[in-house]
């Protein structure tokens, strides 16, 4: 084999849309630009979605996708099998957002890199059972509302409702709900403002 053949080529970027485009064909995925789009096995999917080819996603048909969806590099979409997680209309998620469980997510959303959310919890209560070994407690839910801002490295932990228009700024711990428009901060979160001008 001989480098920059088509198989391996030296600039790459050459050949990466051809090789991109044949392997999206083959799994079922439409390719465009760079960027894939799902097309087949949702729950539902909308208009315009459009992720990196490295998202990872489980349980497919336990997920509902809105329009003009942005799902950056690293993403993992995670729902129980039984239980669904939801994704509102021109909500944008960055790189290395891990959620698990049951999570609908509001419309107008913006999630912010390395964050996770976690609608569920391991049980641990049979001290004779390793805990790997327990079923997953998946009783709570995290319900993210419509126009929030979720900021770098945020951990929201289950039974966590965010209400509209909530920032939670980078870093929190949020193991409590949040009111709509409260503005959360620190670790673990406490609220540290409100948003001003609203009726």
């Amino acid at each position: 084999m001989v480098w920059g053949s088509p198989i391996f080529p030296d600039k790459v970027g050459r050949y990466r849309d051809y090789y991109f485009k044949r392997i999206a064909d083959f799994f079922g995925i439409e390719y465009t630009t760079g960027d894939y789009t799902f097309k087949y096995g949702f729950k539902s999917l909308g208009e315009g979605v459009k992720t990196s080819p490295d998202v990872e996603i489980e349980y497919p048909e336990q997920i509902r996708i809105g329009d003009h969806i942005q799902l950056r590099k690293g993403v993992v979409l995670q729902p129980h099998k039984k239980y669904k997680l939801s994704i509102g209309d021109y909500t944008g998620i960055n790189p290395f957002v891990c959620i698990y469980g049951r999570v609908p997510i509001g419309k107008y959303v913006m999630i912010a890199p390395h964050v996770i959310i976690a609608g569920g919890n391991h049980a641990f209560e049979d001290t004779e059972t390793p805990m790997i070994m327990q079923s997953k407690s998946t009783n709570e839910w995290v319900i993210i509302d419509d126009d929030v801002w979720i900021g770098a490295n945020a951990v929201i932990l289950d039974g966590v409702y965010i209400g509209n228009g909530a920032i939670g700024e980078a870093g929190p711990v949020v193991t409590k709900s949040v009111e709509s428009y409260d503005i959360v901060a620190r670790n673990p979160s406490v609220k540290i403002n409100q948003r001003k001008g609203r009726k």
